[in-house]
């Protein structure tokens, strides 16, 4: 029992560099794997290799009955049954939590140990989650860890400041129902020395592999009369497109150019809720799944491509409209997003403005949006209210 206590309190405070390394180079290469399929050019190398990580998980429910008898025992500790994965059961965890945190009594401590093992290891990556269920059973006051290393040395982790007694009572209808504390954790571990690579050659046949240009060769029709069988107009200016192509891009394009409908009889649409320049960029999309002056115009091509059902469209400048959120523009695009069921740039915005208030509440785009959108600026504020509680202070893990 010494021992785990000293664990728990001997917390891991860095990761290894080969960890930190390795996920820089996982994201690096993602990146140009990403740039390479988006250029519709997938590189051919003349050697392979693949890493293998073999991950175990395992979940643990932890109900404290009679709670408020411990709550007041301060640097006392309850310890809960130990548990494992079905598929690596020679691996004990145990969960650690002290009612009363002995350094700072306003907090409640909860840690993750590894009481027991069979096994030979080295070292072993760790994520975690700790959740509390209230009455409903929904998971409340989620933290989930960051790639963490045990090892022989260091058996534990986990929050000294888990959470704010005062909000548990404040709460403890939700959160303590009948008098019981629910803790729920999910564990996911592997061991470093279970990292493997397989890796070989390719023949010198196989590289010989031409690249698909499929996109290139659909580009020579954006805006090309040749072969066109319907025409946009936009304040006066005709562009040229074709019928099969916006049909099988987008299902609003495939309603309207059927034939019983006015446009497709026509071959004529008139565009007047979108700017030339923005239409055009749409038309580049849909021929060839590439959108040049996406960083621009994502704004408003994001409006576009709702209109015309243009998904994967609409997901890409999202994408780029979250990595583009500003004091200036985080408003603009927090409309932007629940007008158009933007819900990823929805959910980024008001984190953004949940981090940046103090300054964001005193713009006038802010006041403009309370004037203009009071719904909307109403269900932001109450989003950022429940998904918050009662202010605290951010957790630090040690």
């Amino acid at each position: 029992m010494d021992s785990l206590l000293d664990d728990s309190l001997s917390l891991s405070r860095e990761v290894n560099t080969l960890t930190s390394t390795s996920m820089s180079n996982l994201h690096d290469g993602k990146n140009a794997a990403d740039k390479s399929i988006s250029s519709g050019n997938a590189p051919v190398a003349e050697s392979w290799c693949e890493t293998e990580v073999k991950f175990e998980k395992c979940s643990h429910i932890w109900t404290i009955n009679h709670y408020r008898f411990f709550h007041d025992e301060r640097g006392e500790l309850l310890l809960s049954s130990m548990f494992s994965a079905v598929t690596a059961d020679k691996y004990k965890w145990i969960l650690v939590l002290y009612p009363k945190n002995k350094n700072d009594t306003n907090y409640i401590s909860l840690y993750l140990g590894l009481k027991q093992t069979t096994d030979d290891y080295d070292e072993l990556f760790v994520k975690f989650k700790f959740s509390v269920l209230d009455a409903e059973r929904n998971q409340m006051h989620t933290l989930n860890s960051n790639l963490r290393k045990f090892t022989q040395q260091s058996k534990s982790m986990g929050y000294p400041r888990y959470l704010e007694r005062n909000y548990l009572f404040d709460k403890s209808d939700q959160l303590l129902p009948g008098d019981r504390l629910t803790i729920y954790c999910e564990v996911t571990f592997a061991k470093v020395s279970d990292i493997c690579n397989t890796s070989g050659q390719l023949d010198a046949s196989q590289l010989k592999t031409t690249n698909c240009n499929l996109s290139d060769n659909l580009q020579t029709l954006v805006m090309n009369e040749e072969l066109s069988d319907v025409k946009f107009r936009i304040k006066g200016k005709d562009i040229p497109a074709h019928k099969a192509i916006l049909a099988a891009r987008s299902p609003v394009f495939a309603a309207m150019l059927k034939h019983d409908m006015q446009e497709g009889l026509s071959n004529c649409i008139e565009i007047t809720d979108i700017d030339q320049p923005v239409f055009e960029e749409l038309l580049w999309y849909i021929y060839t799944g590439k959108a040049p002056r996406l960083k621009e115009l994502a704004a408003k091509l994001l409006v576009a491509a709702d209109k015309y059902d243009i998904e994967r469209l609409k997901v890409i400048c999202e994408e780029a409209l979250c990595s583009d959120l500003t004091l200036k523009n985080s408003t603009e695009y927090l409309i932007l997003a629940d007008l158009y069921r933007a819900d990823r740039l929805k959910s980024q915005a008001i984190h953004y403005t949940r981090m940046h208030a103090p300054n964001i509440l005193k713009t006038s785009a802010w006041k403009t949006a309370v004037s203009m959108y009071p719904h909307i600026a109403y269900d932001i504020c109450n989003t950022m209210l429940m998904r918050e509680g009662p202010p605290h202070k951010r957790q630090r893990m040690t």
